[in-house]
């Protein structure tokens, strides 16, 4: 196993340190406030080491789990130290109004952090699709929760990718870099969802494989363990299905819908409707 450097001490911080711990590798934790990366080291266990803020992370892979507003002058103040180092952003340009982005408008968060990080650091986007407490709780009924990636180097991608499913995790590689403002935008429609239909943080978006599709159709399935399952179907080739896992109990209830402006008959389940919809736009963003 490697040494994996986090720099932050928050939710996302413990959620990441805790399952590279339990899988093996070495954690370093660093934070402005040493007695936070304290505290955290301590949580995680496992001889998991704290290091000094701004110096040079001993990590194979660093962890920036600070928040958007931070990363970059966190990333400036490290400046050489994170020379050669392989960059996992897992942050969110969202601004306060859980609706924009406060990045430049031709612009995105990941290519932002590469600016301002030393010309050979290697940025990965990876992470910043989950919420922490659940990537903290691990697979929902025994499926591995999807972690989505982007970046532009290959085998950093392939690194970061073995490193995700050492923590018993799936990656899913969106490809390169100029995806990233993609999954920023799966952001929002997981905060949509937390606003308007969810109404909590305890779900997860992933993607479901399934047979070849016929009629463009969206199929929502509510199981009785909890998980809703969102499929795209196109006419004439592999579904495009995206999960929405709950890890609460509803009751069983499928209802096939739709896609908007298809003249076909509807058949709308007032709870299913607001979830599938927002699950179609995280297709068609980006």
């Amino acid at each position: 196993m490697s040494t994996i450097s986090i720099i932050g001490s928050g939710g996302m911080a413990a959620a990441i340190g805790g399952l590279a711990a339990k899988a093996g590798h070495t954690v370093e934790v660093m934070s402005r406030d040493a007695a936070k990366a304290r505290a955290l080291a301590e949580q995680i266990g496992a001889g998991a080491t704290t290091g000094v803020f701004a110096a040079a992370p001993g990590g194979d892979i660093v962890v920036l789990a600070v928040p958007y507003s931070a990363v970059l002058d966190v990333v400036k103040q490290y400046g050489e130290a994170l020379a050669g180092k392989l960059l996992v952003d897992i942050t969110n340009p969202v601004g306060s109004d859980l609706k924009s982005f406060v990045t430049p408008e031709d612009s995105f968060g990941a290519r932002e952090i590469m600016k301002a990080a030393p010309s050979d650091a290697v940025v990965v986007k990876a992470f910043n699709t989950l919420f922490s407490r659940v990537l903290a709780a691990g697979p929902v009924e025994g499926r591995p929760l999807d972690v989505f990636i982007a970046g532009d180097d290959a085998q950093a991608k392939a690194r970061v990718s073995a490193f995700i499913e050492s923590l018993g995790l799936r990656p899913m590689d969106t490809g390169q870099l100029s995806m990233a403002p993609t999954l920023e935008h799966a952001c929002l429609l997981s905060l949509g969802l937390l606003a308007h239909s969810v109404k909590h943080t305890n779900f997860s978006i992933g993607v479901s494989l399934l047979g070849l599709g016929h009629a463009p159709s969206l199929l929502a399935s509510h199981h009785p363990q909890g998980a809703v399952s969102c499929t795209y179907s196109l006419p004439a080739g592999p579904a495009i299905p995206v999960r929405i896992s709950f890890p609460t109990s509803l009751q069983p209830v499928t209802r096939l819908l739709r896609l908007p402006g298809r003249t076909s008959p509807q058949r709308r389940c007032p709870r299913l409707a607001p979830k599938c919809v927002a699950a179609t736009s995280m297709i068609s963003t980006g």
